[in-house]
Order: C-alpha cells, then structure tokens, then sequence
C-alpha cells in the first residue's frame, strides 16, 4: 500500500510541476503581452503629442522592463531631448547604460542625474557600482560613503563599500562595514561572505570559515562561499573538507573549467 502511495505522490508533485511551469509561461506571455498594450498606448499618446517628455520617458520604463535596452535608451533620450533638466530620465538611462555593461556612459548620466538633484541617493550607490566595474575602487568608496551619509541604513552601500576595502587591502575597515551590513540585513549570504574574505586576508581561519558557513546556510547555492571555505581549508592542510566543498561548487556550476581543476588537485593534495 506504501508503494502505491509513493507511486501516487509522486504523480501529484509531477502533476503540480508541469502545472507551476505552465503558469509560469502563461504568467510570462501575458505579462508580455500586457506591456506591448502599453507601449502601444504611449506611442498613441505620443503621436498626438510629440512634446510629450513624459510619454517618451514612461515608454522607455517599459521597454527597459522588457529588457530592450536600446529601445529605452532612445525613448530617455529624447525625453532629455525635451526636458533637458529631467533628472529621472538621466537616472534610468544611466540604469540602461549600466545593463549595457556600458560603464562610462553610466558614470556621465549618474553625474548629471546628482548635478541636477544632489540629494539622489540611488543616482550615488549606482554610480559606485559602474565604478566598481570599472576597477576604480576609490571613486566607488567615494560613492558609497555619500551613500551612506545620505541614508544610514543603506545595507548594500555598506556590503560594497567592504568589498572596495578588500579589494584594497583594508580589511579591518572591511570588517567593520560587513558587520554594519549584517546588523541592518541579518539574512545577506553576500555580507557574510564578504567579510569571510576581509578575515581571510587578515589569515584568521576559523573566522572566515564561520562566516563562509554562515553564508552558505542562507543561501546553499552560494558558489563562491563554497570556493572561498575551500581556499581556507586548503590553507589549513584539510584537503578532505577541501574536496568536499570543491564538489559542490562543482555540482552547482558543473561547466566551471576552474572548479574542476581545483578539484582535482585537492584530490591530488590527498593522495600525497
């Protein structure tokens, strides 16, 4: 009776699976759908006023919902075109330029977005962001420090502004802004992890793999938590735990050429 039983459980959790899956398509063509009758009515309402800034501006939002960037760009920039001083247009533009991975035009549109209003709290924390992609770690230090002056719960401004610390050397001072971090958002994987990395620097172990753990316990799917821990057991000559995190990295990314590799020379580590 037991058999029949798993039998039948399984057959409702396949059922109730193809049937999430299903709405989820359904949910993602009408979503799609539901925007193409938006665009459609501000371009109506752009062909019966073509001075419309606002229109432009609000079509460019949806075209930049639906992940067509350079649709959005060109409908921000001629809402700019319009209204010259239209500092939410400059911000979202600079946010399209960002998706681009378009980095430096991100920067010009982030600056002119806090020229014209430069209490823009968003406009700072993603101009530190395209400065962080773009290597320039004191310019995004500068960044998220405005950030968190401007706003002092700022969790994720104090996460990347640790980052920059680490990048830079600065652990305790990295230290210091992860522990803000997780004190205002318990729950980030991505805090912990960092700060893990600040520890690490400072070669304190056991800290580090504390908060690697930490880390993965909030989010077990957390690669590099799994590769950082590693390092560190690799560290400490524990080539058993190493082999162990070094496949689950693996089995999470199992195209990694670089996680296969270390796995392979934990095991070789092992064997000597």
């Amino acid at each position: 009776m037991r058999f029949f039983d798993k039998i039948g459980n399984r057959k409702i959790i396949t059922v109730a699976l193809v049937s999430f899956v299903f709405l989820l398509i359904l949910t993602t063509c009408e979503k799609k759908i539901e925007l193409d009758h938006v665009i459609a009515d501000y371009t109506k309402t752009i062909r019966l006023n073509p001075n419309d800034a606002s229109a432009y501006y609000n079509r460019g939002k949806v075209y930049e919902n639906r992940q067509d960037y350079d649709k959005a760009i060109a409908d921000y920039t001629q809402a700019i075109w319009l209204d010259p001083n239209y500092a939410e247009a400059y911000y979202d533009r600079g946010n399209a330029y960002y998706k681009k991975e378009d980095y430096n035009n991100a920067i010009a549109d982030f600056t002119k977005t806090i020229w014209l209003e430069p209490n823009y709290v968003s406009a700072y924390y993603n101009r530190g962001n395209a400065y962080r992609k773009k290597g320039d770690y004191d310019n995004a230090i500068t960044d998220f420090t405005k950030t968190i002056r401007l706003e002092p719960d700022y969790a994720i401004a104090y996460t990347n502004r640790g980052k920059m610390y680490v990048n830079k050397y600065f652990y305790d001072w990295a230290i210091t802004d992860f522990t803000e971090a997780i004190r205002l958002d318990p729950n980030n994987a991505i805090s912990y992890c960092g700060r893990g990395d600040a520890y690490m620097g400072k070669r304190n172990f056991n800290q580090a793999i504390t908060d690697y753990t930490q880390a993965i316990q909030i989010d077990p799917s957390y690669v590099n938590a799994y590769i950082n821990r590693g390092y560190v057991y690799y560290e400490k000559h524990d080539y058993d735990r190493l082999i162990v995190d070094c496949e689950t990295a693996l089995n999470l990314n199992p195209n990694n050429v670089h996680y296969k590799s270390r796995l392979e020379k934990a095991k070789w580590l092992l064997e000597q």
